[in-house]
């Protein structure tokens, strides 16, 4: 019984370790860049249709990242999702993407929406004039701003097909 007992425990802490390195990776400055670098580029280029396939893309640490851009009565909406491949995307995983991105635009007059899905995908909306030039901070002034970083409130939505 004893065995099971330290077979356990040893389990516990070995998962314990291999998680945190995990999440040190994702919120890891390196990690932060090529997001932020990612998303300029997505940002440089405005609309790429949903069937784009430069419009997506899984980061060194396996985050699944989506962008979107449409133009529709004069506004342009800018979509861009977040999730952890092959997993469930926790707040904090979400939450500290969808930050960045805010950081990244934050110098433009604009409307947006945070939300999460029921299946964990995080999304955020940001909504400018469509003939309106966007001022974009630099990747590396997004990635310093991330240890400014605060909760804001994420909506959970059921979507209904």
């Amino acid at each position: 019984m004893a065995y099971v007992f330290i077979g356990i425990v040893i389990f516990i802490i070995i998962s314990f370790f291999m998680k945190s390195r995990y999440y040190q990776k994702i919120f890891s400055d390196e990690h932060y860049l090529e997001v932020a670098q990612w998303a300029l580029e997505m940002l440089h280029a405005h609309a790429a249709p949903f069937t784009d396939n430069q419009s997506s893309t899984i980061s060194s640490a396996k985050i699944a990242l989506v962008y979107t851009s449409m133009v529709e009565d004069g506004k342009r909406a800018i979509h861009f999702s977040i999730s952890q491949a092959g997993r469930y995307t926790t707040g904090a995983v979400g939450g500290r993407m969808i930050y960045l991105f805010i950081r990244l635009l934050h110098k433009n007059k604009c409307e947006s929406t945070f939300y999460r899905t029921e299946s964990s995908v995080y999304h955020a909306v940001f909504m400018v004039p469509a003939d309106m030039e966007l001022d974009l901070a630099s990747a590396e002034t997004a990635v310093e701003d991330m240890k400014d970083f605060q909760h804001f409130p994420i909506q959970s939505v059921t979507l209904e097909r």
